[in-house]
């Protein structure tokens, strides 16, 4: 549920307009706005290294994810897992006859794909140790277990802003490290990228919501500026970011630098706010803009705490979902709703400088949850 704040809000927005200049360009659209622009809102969540400890939390980590997706069923959400390797490997080597008969006889990941219409995106924390699965064969796990076709499997779930190498090795096709004698293993050329983060969250993440074709990956410069190819649209990149427009909660202060000046208590708190922006012509109406409703995997392993409280919130969001401000897609519809309501015009709506909108007093709550520990999660 929302939480009250102590004054009125008002948006304060940098957008950059689109101009022709080879390509890239800061933004300007020539459309005019529509009665109402919606805001694409994809509910998502990581499953880390640690999802599944050991074989004995399997069957309870199951019943968790069905309890989830049951939930957010009824409120007609498109749900994302962007998982590591630990889901495909966990549901291999622990999972049997009796889990399978919960699910129809289909091992977990293909019952959540095929029977829950959950989609999944390959989520890695890369090393350069040979022996750690790159995002290519997280992918080729999650198509070959789940019998999920490739031209669904388009986006990285989670990237580093900053990595302009990672860019350029998805740019040029990312090829398996540990399948790589695998002949039905492909080469990826990803589509889209999801999850803005840099190394150790914290101050410095950007939650721009919007889409555009970044032109690099500088963000942050190691001054602690912004980055500048980040924030350029170039129209000739192939790879589409969209953008996440979720805030940090003001919970994650465990992350060490307080609040930050857009944080929201909530993320339906994130997701007003920005329909909240539109209505009022704070963000350039008619525009693809898009924003991300995260669900943590610490809270996904405590679904009695956690279900009530985040379904409170998309009750508080279903008023908006049924006057068409608020639309629930998966990552893999938004490419092809950019090319064809809006034909692919670059958006980038800079979230932080949502400060006066924020939810966030000046006392930061300390949950028992995050307590001598710092969580995996973006």
């Amino acid at each position: 549920m929302a939480r009250p704040c102590s004054s009125p809000w008002m948006l304060g927005l940098v957008a950059v307009c689109a101009c022709s200049n080879g390509g890239k360009s800061p933004i300007d659209s020539g459309a005019p706005p529509s009665a109402i622009t919606p805001l694409y809102v994809t509910v998502a969540s990581h499953l880390e290294e640690n999802f599944i400890g050991q074989c004995n939390q399997f069957e309870e980590r199951q019943q968790f994810l069905v309890l989830w997706a049951d939930m957010l069923e009824s409120y007609g959400v498109q749900w994302n897992i962007q998982t590591m390797t630990n889901f495909t490997e966990k549901i291999v080597q622990c999972e049997e006859d009796p889990h399978r008969e919960a699910t129809g006889g289909k091992n977990l990941l293909q019952y959540l794909y095929e029977d829950r219409s959950i989609e999944f995106d390959a989520h890695a924390h890369e090393s350069d140790n040979p022996a750690t699965k790159n995002y290519t064969d997280v992918r080729e796990e999650i198509h070959q277990l789940g019998e999920i076709p490739y031209d669904h499997l388009i986006a990285v779930g989670g990237f580093d802003s900053g990595d302009q190498e990672m860019l350029d090795e998805f740019i040029a096709g990312k090829p398996p490290r540990v399948y790589v004698d695998d002949p039905d293993a492909e080469t990826w050329y990803p589509e889209l990228l999801t999850f803005s983060a840099i190394p150790g969250h914290g101050a410095g993440e950007d939650f721009s919501a919007g889409m555009w074709n970044p032109a690099g990956l500088d963000h942050p410069l190691p001054s602690g500026d912004e980055g500048v190819e980040y924030y350029t649209h170039d129209a000739d990149q192939p790879i589409t970011l969209a953008g996440g427009g979720w805030t940090r909660a003001c919970q994650h202060g465990w992350r060490g630098d307080g609040p930050a000046p857009y944080d929201f208590w909530e993320m339906s708190d994130a997701n007003n706010a920005m329909v909240d922006a539109l209505a009022a012509g704070e963000i350039p109406g008619g525009e693809m803009t898009s924003a991300t409703f995260y669900i943590r995997q610490v809270h996904l392993t405590d679904p009695d705490t956690y279900i009530p409280q985040y379904e409170a919130q998309l009750q508080e969001l279903q008023a908006r979902v049924e006057t068409g401000e608020i639309v629930y897609v998966h990552f893999q519809e938004l490419i092809p709703i950019w090319e064809e309501d809006y034909d692919r015009r670059p958006n980038i709506i800079r979230t932080s400088a949502l400060s006066s909108r924020a939810t966030c007093e000046d006392g930061m709550p300390t949950l028992a949850e995050d307590e001598g520990e710092v969580p995996e999660d973006n």
